[in-house]
C-alpha cells in the first residue's frame, strides 16, 4: 500500500515539521533514517498511519539529538490533533521495540562534516553540500546506500565542481587502500 512517492511525501512532511522547530540538522537525517529502518521492517502499513510514524521518528531523533526538545503535546500539535498523546507514545513504545532500541546510526551529514575536513572542501561548499545531501533524503533509492557512500559522493561532486585539478578524491582512495 505504500510506494515511493507517498514516502518522498511524509519525508518531505518531517523536513517542514524539523524546520518549524528549529531542530538540528543532525535530528533530521537521524529521523529520517529511522523512519526508514522501521519501515523496512514492518509490512503491513497503513497509509493513514505514515504520518503518525513520520513524526515518531522525528521525535526518537530529538529525544537522541536535541538538547531541548519539543514537548509530546507540541508534536501531537503539529498532528493537527488527527492522533492523541497515547497514540505517539504507543507508537514510540512499538518503533523502539522492532528497532530493538538501536537508534545510534551514523548519518550522512556526519560522513560529509568529516569528510569535507579531509578533502578540504572549504565553507564556501558546505551549505550546497548540504543541500545535496537533504535531496537524497528525499528519494528512496538512496537508502539503497550506505550513508558513508553518500557522503563521498557528495564530497566527489564538490571536488569536481569546485575543479579540484589535483584530484584528491583519487589520491585519498589510493593512500586508504
Amino acid at each position: 500500500e505504500i510506494n515511493n512517492k507517498m514516502r518522498a511525501i511524509v519525508v518531505n512532511w518531517i523536513i517542514e515539521v524539523h524546520n518549524r522547530f528549529k531542530l538540528l540538522p543532525d535530528t533530521l537525517f537521524l529521523s529520517v533514517i529511522i523512519f526508514d529502518r522501521y519501515m523496512s521492517l514492518v509490512h503491513n502499513i497503513k497509509k493513514k498511519r505514515l504520518q503518525l510514524i513520520g513524526v515518531t521518528s522525528l521525535l526518537l531523533a530529538c529525544k537522541y539529538e536535541e538538547i531541548f526538545s519539543p514537548e509530546v503535546r507540541d508534536f501531537v500539535c503539529i498532528l493537527d490533533r488527527a492522533y492523541e498523546r497515547e497514540d505517539l507514545m504507543e507508537q514510540e513504545n512499538e518503533m523502539m521495540k522492532k528497532l530493538k532500541f538501536e537508534v545510534t546510526f551514523p548519518t550522512s551529514l556526519k560522513y560529509y562534516e568529516i569528510l569535507r575536513i579531509e578533502f578540504g572542501i572549504g565553507d564556501e561548499y558546505y551549505d550546497y553540500g548540504c543541500f545535496l545531501l537533504e535531496l537524497t533524503l528525499l528519494d528512496s533509492r538512496f537508502s539503497n546506500y550506505s550513508q558513508g557512500v553518500i557522503a563521498s559522493s557528495v564530497c566527489f561532486m564538490l571536488l569536481k565542481f569546485k575543479d579540484d585539478k589535483n584530484d584528491t578524491f583519487y589520491n585519498w582512495i589510493k593512500i586508504s587502500n
